[in-house]
């Protein structure tokens, strides 16, 4: 799966191998992984995206849009 994120700059950044989205506040971690549905961008929250590779980490004040798709 890739995930697709696109931050309010503009740029669009796309992570192969997607596995799951961690976020939080510092006081509590929540998951997200193929259920998008579900899920919200918000200011306070810091987005962590794991792939097989590695993590990307994120501020959700960064982002506009999160788009999984099936590759």
């Amino acid at each position: 799966m890739i995930l697709e994120v696109t931050a309010k700059d503009g740029t669009c950044i796309q992570i192969p191998d997607y596995e799951k989205i961690l976020y939080s506040t510092g006081m509590s971690e929540r998951e997200c992984t193929n259920d998008l549905s579900k899920f919200s961008i918000s200011d306070g929250y810091t987005y962590n995206i794991k792939s097989k590779d590695g993590y990307l980490s994120i501020n959700g004040s960064e982002i506009t849009r999160v788009q999984l798709f099936n590759d």
